[in-house]
C-alpha cells in the first residue's frame, strides 16, 4: 500500500515472490592442426547446456518523487533469496566426417546437478507521467527507466567448459546481470 513521506515522495513497500527458470546452451568447433604439417587434422565439437529454475521470497520498495505537471522521477529496489537447482549436461566429439570410422567418436560426457541459495538485486530508476480523466476513474500512466537484474553464482555453463577444455574445475560459479531499457505504458480503470 503506497504512503507519503512528505508531500512530493511516495513510498510502496512491498514483499512477494520470486519464481523463474534460465535455459542456455554454449556451443564451439575448435580444429586441431598437425603440428608437424600446419594442416587442420580434426574438429572437435563440443557443446554444454544449463537448465535451471529458482523460487524465493522477495521484498522491495517503489519510489516516486512527483516533480510536478504529472511527472515524477522513480527509484525501484528489490532483493530476493532463491533456492535454485541447476543441471547442465556437456560433450564433446569428434564428427563422423573426420574420422576414419563410420561413426561418431566421443571424448567426454558429463552431467552435474546442484542446488544453492542464490542472492538476487533489482534496481531500477526512470521519469514516468501519469494522469487521471474521465471523472478520475481511469488513470492512463507512461514510463521509461534504466533497470538492473543480478543473480550471484549464476553461470555455471563456464565451469563444465572450462573443465572440458582446460581440465580445470572451478567451483565459483560467474554472476549475471541483466540491464536495459524498460518502457511502459499502464491504463488502470
Amino acid at each position: 500500500r503506497p504512503f507519503y513521506l512528505g508531500k512530493k515522495l511516495v513510498f510502496k513497500p512491498f514483499y512477494g515472490l520470486r519464481g523463474g527458470s534460465i535455459d542456455q546452451i554454449y556451443k564451439t568447433k575448435v580444429g586441431l592442426t598437425d603440428v608437424a604439417t600446419g594442416l587442420a587434422a580434426l574438429n572437435v565439437l563440443s557443446a554444454v547446456k544449463g537448465d535451471s529454475w529458482l523460487v524465493g521470497p522477495r521484498i522491495g520498495v517503489d519510489t516516486d518523487w512527483l516533480i510536478g505537471c504529472h511527472f515524477r522521477l522513480f527509484g525501484n529496489a528489490a532483493g530476493a533469496l532463491c533456492y535454485q537447482k541447476f543441471k547442465t549436461k556437456a560433450y564433446e566429439r569428434i564428427p563422423q566426417q573426420d574420422l576414419v570410422s563410420e561413426a561418431n567418436e566421443q571424448i567426454l560426457k558429463t552431467k552435474n546437478c546442484r542446488s544453492c541459495l542464490t542472492p538476487n538485486l533489482d534496481l531500477g530508476l526512470g521519469l514516468g507521467w501519469g494522469s487521471y480523466f474521465c471523472n478520475n476513474e481511469w488513470y492512463f500512466d507512461l514510463s521509461a527507466g534504466y533497470s538492473f537484474n543480478y543473480f550471484w553464482e549464476q553461470n555455471t555453463l563456464r565451469n563444465i567448459s572450462d573443465e572440458l577444455v582446460n581440465n580445470e574445475v572451478d567451483s565459483d560459479a560467474s554472476d549475471l546481470m541483466l540491464h536495459g531499457l524498460t518502457i511502459t505504458a499502464r491504463l488502470d480503470f
